[in-house]
């Protein structure tokens, strides 16, 4: 990992600093990441110690690449095994650049999630870190087709990340970026069964509310629990309190 002084760039950006606040941020976001390192998706995710990461943005050329392989990442719970990302070695006020390559990946489903099947081979990472121990990781996804390589984009954005950082963090506090509620990713039936859980109900009960069988209020249970990325009760409990 590089670590940045927070200096300012002298590179102007007039159509994505007049955007910081409204409705084409992201846009313009994309468009600059995709002129200096050919990004076709970009993402924004906030760390906290202890916790499972937060996708605050996804934006993406064609499709929704970003807000799938984001969403993958989380689910899957790829996270656990980002250390790249886990104890960034930057002070508050320092940045930090870092970029990884999917064929070198420890884990060949995360691969498969949050690369293979979107069509991108790499991801340049900037670090933003907070006063409270986290961090705020904005990332640029190169597809397939790029030829030129990892290490001449992450220059090219590295001369540009202090001015970039700056536009970021002052998009969040104008907008006040909060997460998304985890539970909209959920399925009718199984946003039923969580709630059911949530309100203290046994399966059986569950189900006799519901009208489900045992079994399939467990199918609904697991299913839901993959989607957030929780594994236990106690761990769903601790995503929701976190909502904000």
């Amino acid at each position: 990992m590089h670590t940045l002084a927070a200096t300012n760039s002298d590179g102007g950006w007039p159509a994505l600093v007049g955007q910081i606040g409204g409705q084409g941020f992201w846009r313009e976001v994309l468009s600059l990441c995709s002129s200096l390192a050919g990004a076709s998706a970009v993402s924004l995710l906030r760390w906290s110690p202890g916790q499972t990461p937060v996708l605050l943005a996804a934006a993406s050329r064609q499709g929704d690449a970003a807000q799938v392989a984001g969403q993958r990442y989380l689910a899957g719970q790829h996270h656990r095994l980002d250390l790249q990302l886990h104890a960034p070695a930057l002070a508050p006020g320092q940045l930090g650049l870092c970029s990884q390559q999917a064929d070198q990946l420890p884990s060949a489903q995360w691969r498969h999630d949050c690369y293979a099947t979107v069509g991108l081979a790499s991801r340049l990472s900037l670090l933003m870190p907070d006063s409270d121990a986290g961090c705020t990781v904005f990332s640029a996804y190169r597809p397939v087709q790029v030829r030129d390589s990892d290490d001449a984009a992450l220059a090219r954005l590295g001369d540009q990340a202090a001015l970039l950082a700056a536009a970021l963090q002052r998009h969040l506090a104008l907008t006040a970026v909060k997460p998304v509620d985890p539970l909209h990713a959920l399925s009718v039936r199984e946003r039923q069964v969580v709630d059911a859980i949530l309100a203290g109900h046994s399966a059986k009960q569950a189900g006799r509310t519901l009208g489900l069988s045992p079994t399939s209020v467990a199918t609904y249970r697991q299913r839901a629990f993959t989607k957030l990325g929780v594994r236990r009760q106690v761990e769903l409990f601790g995503l929701l309190s976190r909502r904000g």
